[in-house]
């Protein structure tokens, strides 16, 4: 994996790597970049905010040239490091229901788009974002300050920034 002078990964194709090699364990010490977001625990898609917080996360990288979700790590003080795996239940998370909320609230819908699962004692969910088609441009509807209430005229463009 390609590493900048501060050892962080500087290629987002080889982002999913870790976790399609079950291996998300390779990811610990990594700091979140550009290609790289993790989360300590899934998103609570019956929550509309949480809903909207998936749904601007991925759009912001299929904006971005692509990345990958993690979910089931421990951030270390809050500064995006990945310090510690943790699993997360099967029954947690539902792969299908990320990537139907994913077709409705993206425009256009981004292509290629994986939710799987990685690991063998310590499941852990991602979600790889390739890299879209060129001059292409996603939006999700804009938030008007109250969780899930968005107004149908405007939109917004989440892009990735580190």
């Amino acid at each position: 994996m390609p590493v900048d002078t501060a050892g962080v990964p500087t290629d987002p194709k080889s982002a999913p790597a870790a976790p399609d090699a079950h291996e998300p364990g390779s990811l610990l010490e990594l700091r979140g970049t550009q290609w790289l977001d993790a989360k300590a625990a899934p998103y609570q898609l019956t929550d509309p905010g949480a809903a909207e917080e998936l749904a601007k996360d991925v759009c912001a990288f299929a904006n971005g040239g692509g990345g990958v979700i993690v979910i089931a790590t421990r951030m270390e003080h809050d500064e995006g490091i990945l310090h510690r795996i943790v699993g997360v239940e099967p029954a947690a998370v539902n792969p299908d229901q990320i990537r139907k909320l994913v077709r409705a609230r993206i425009t256009p819908s981004p292509r290629g788009i994986r939710v799987d699962w990685s690991g063998q004692e310590e499941r852990v969910v991602f979600t790889d974002v390739p890299v879209q088609a060129p001059d292409t441009l996603f939006a999700v509807p804009a938030p008007v300050g109250k969780p899930g209430s968005v107004r149908p005229d405007t939109v917004a463009v989440p892009c990735v920034s580190f």
